[in-house]
């Protein structure tokens, strides 16, 4: 069996063969150009990324790009479109394998938005593009957390939503989740040092509930 780490993917730092994006406005992050194909001269269209980090960062987000703005919220949507059978994909297989990953039905509505979606499908789609799985766990997770996509930020919405549910709901919102939020801040509040200790706890608090209102409205159904 073939060494994950010598596919394409690999090479390029792109492990889901997204294609190259020409306009450096559209682009994501870390896509230095067009990527190696000596192996495929015929198929020279896929990016190359700076970091596999950032190639992982990428899938995330043409993922939760695929849900939001194009409605592909099922496995079976998903995949359709990242390996369509024009491509020469047996995209059924593909997507059966995926949706085993996801523990789903192929055709169930699901978020990629939340870590607990997003962090097996998109190691099934490297698994899948890359003919093995060529990433450690940890090596995932951090491309997924460039992303803003973690254990924690799912957990932490998981708590707000409860809290907004409860008569006393703004007990809910411990120091963890404010703390969180403030991480955020905490470069403004560096270039703020000499302001009085209100008003930085202030501009913490505001940045928590700033942070946890686009948490939640990211994650509301496409």
């Amino acid at each position: 069996m073939p060494d994950p780490k010598t596919s394409r993917g690999y090479r390029n730092k792109n492990p889901g063969n997204l294609n190259y994006i020409a306009d450096p406005q559209r682009a994501w992050r870390g896509q230095i150009g067009m990527g190696d194909s000596w192996m495929e001269p015929s198929k020279r269209r896929f990016g190359e990324y700076d970091t596999h980090a950032n190639g992982i960062r990428a899938i995330a987000g043409q993922l939760v790009v695929n849900q939001t703005r194009r409605g592909l919220s099922t496995i079976a949507a998903q995949i359709g479109s990242w390996a369509p059978p024009s491509d020469n994909n047996n995209t059924d297989a593909y997507v059966r394998r995926v949706a085993t990953a996801v523990g789903v039905t192929p055709t169930a509505r699901v978020d990629v938005r939340s870590y607990s979606v997003m962090r097996p499908l998109v190691a099934a789609i490297i698994d899948m593009e890359c003919a093995g799985q060529p990433y450690t766990d940890a090596e995932i997770d951090e491309g997924l957390a460039l992303y803003g996509i973690t254990p924690y930020s799912e957990q932490r919405v998981a708590t707000m939503a409860q809290a907004a549910q409860t008569g006393t709901g703004a007990a809910s919102i411990n120091v963890a989740t404010l703390t969180g939020a403030a991480g955020v801040a905490a470069p403004i509040l560096t270039s703020l040092g000499g302001w009085p200790w209100q008003a930085t706890v202030a501009l913490v608090v505001a940045a928590a509930i700033g942070v946890v209102a686009w948490t939640l409205s990211q994650r509301k159904t496409a």
